[in-house]
């Protein structure tokens, strides 16, 4: 899905401790963008790129050579192209969205893969066929593209897409089951504590 890139790119930091973000803001959609950063067990991943300037891939670079680029959905595209040529880095996405990127990607996983030490938690209801969300059981921390949002900060909701849509809420409870306190998502602001509940809450609503 390509963008123009707007002004407002916020520095690359560290959010949690082998975690790192930076954003940049969506004047149409009216949040941040964001682009992550970890450290995993299996080497330094880059999820799902947000569009940046040169300081921040200079800071990403100053952390080691990623070794992959996880996307957990096909609008989730943004900067991989332009990655995967700086760095000579595999791009990664599911097998069933593969075929919707703008280009063809290097790897593909399937249903409940294992990437990098990040399990890939498949969904089938959302608005493209594989929307994935990356679990890192170790940590506790899931890394989610347009299952929900953070908008506005403290809270979860749902992109534009998602909005009348039950079946949606079939997907989010299924995720709910999982273990983890953080959520790092793509659109809007993370919530680093007590988000299990807040998806549980957001699921109950819908009811």
């Amino acid at each position: 899905m390509v963008e123009t890139v707007p002004k407002a790119v916020t520095p690359l930091s560290e959010i949690v401790p082998s975690v790192w973000r930076w954003t940049w803001f969506s004047e149409e959609k009216g949040m941040n963008f964001n682009g992550y950063a970890a450290r995993l067990p299996g080497g330094l991943a880059i999820i799902d790129p947000a569009y940046a300037e040169e300081p921040v891939w200079r800071a990403i670079e100053e952390l080691g050579t990623p070794a992959k680029i996880l996307l957990t959905n096909k609008d989730h595209e943004r900067a991989s192209a332009e990655l995967r040529e700086r760095w000579k880095v595999p791009v990664a996405i599911h097998e069933a969205e593969a075929p919707l990127l703008s280009f063809n990607p290097d790897e593909t996983f399937g249903d409940g893969a294992s990437v990098l030490g990040l399990t890939a938690v498949r969904m089938t209801r959302m608005k493209s066929p594989a929307e994935c969300a990356f679990l890192w059981p170790e940590r506790r921390v899931l890394f989610i593209g347009d299952a929900v949002t953070g908008h506005p900060a403290g809270r979860l909701g749902l992109v534009k897409k998602h909005v009348g849509r039950p079946e949606v809420f079939a997907d989010l409870q299924a995720l709910s089951a999982l273990d983890f306190y953080a959520i790092f998502m793509g659109d809007g602001e993370p919530m680093f504590t007590g988000a299990k509940e807040a998806l549980g809450r957001l699921v109950a609503e819908a009811k």
